[in-house]
């Protein structure tokens, strides 16, 4: 649990310095969706039921992070909200806690100049990390024009 605690505090710390980039860069707009995801990153249901799985349920940490995330999923796609229903937030603050874990936080900010991202998909969070122009755009085998990563993509001006 003291890993998990480590890997959320440090997906919550990446997730609100990104936020603090965009802000500075005068795009306050996306900043609020880190923002927003810096805060679920340390959701007390989230923690609640990780902490129920490993001690009660004896799961190992990476699953019952991937199952609570499972859970949280379920119950966004069952509100009468598209947006909510699309649950891609919570996939995305899944995937932080993950990465932070792993220790992979940051990892494509050093892709070299001119690069084509092909990926399964792309966090916000990753998304935001190709802005500035180093990147020629990206290729992702989930989402499409009028996804959340696609989105964010053409505000910061990076090619989907």
């Amino acid at each position: 649990m003291a890993r998990f605690t480590t890997a959320q505090a440090a997906a919550a710390g990446a997730l609100a310095a990104l936020a603090e980039r965009l802000r500075a860069e005068g795009r306050d707009e996306e900043a609020g969706i880190f923002d927003a995801q810096a805060l679920m990153v340390e959701d007390q249901f989230l923690n609640d039921e990780v902490a129920r799985r490993v001690r009660d349920a004896g799961e190992p940490l990476v699953a019952a992070i991937a199952a609570t995330i499972g859970q949280m999923r379920a119950s966004m796609q069952a509100l009468d909200d598209s947006y909510c229903a699309s649950a891609p937030p919570i996939d995305a603050i899944g995937s932080s806690i993950l990465a932070a874990l792993r220790g992979e936080a940051g990892v494509l900010r050093d892709l070299p100049a001119g690069a084509i991202v092909v990926a399964a998909d792309l966090t916000p969070a990753e998304t935001a990390e190709l802005r500035g122009g180093s990147v020629a755009g990206f290729a992702v085998a989930y989402g499409g024009p009028t996804g959340h990563t696609a989105i964010l993509a053409r505000a910061l001006g990076i090619r989907p």
